[in-house]
């Protein structure tokens, strides 16, 4: 089964903050780094397993975990833990994967007719 591309730009975000989180400041790596990681590796297991499992409906667990990313990448800006094009990169992907993730919502719900999943 091919997974739809919200699951694909989750894999790449993933990817992205453990190599952005691998350079943070020693102070911030095992609390602030620990949480962008888990985050991130828990929306992409929960994702994964969510879309294998056929039609996704709990959903909203993931946008909460979007919307921890969005404060923990916010809050890693504002430390220098990582750059502002960093931070543009990454908050910019969240944003596009919590609007995926909000139509495919809509979508199970009966909310829209459109394709939500890419």
């Amino acid at each position: 089964m091919q997974l739809p591309p919200v699951y694909s730009k989750t894999y790449h975000l993933t990817e992205s903050i453990l190599k952005c989180t691998a350079h943070f400041p020693k102070q911030h790596r095992p609390t602030l780094g620990r949480r962008l990681e888990e985050s991130a590796l828990d929306l992409a297991t929960k994702l994964r397993r969510s879309l294998l499992g056929g039609a996704p409906r709990e959903l909203s667990p993931l946008l909460g975990t979007v919307d921890d990313l969005k404060v923990y990448l916010q809050l890693a800006h504002e430390l220098t833990c990582i750059s502002h094009a960093q931070y543009h990169d990454l908050s910019q992907s969240v944003s596009i994967i919590g609007k995926m993730l909000g139509g495919m919502k809509r979508y199970y719900e009966g909310g829209s007719t459109l394709d939500a999943m890419g």
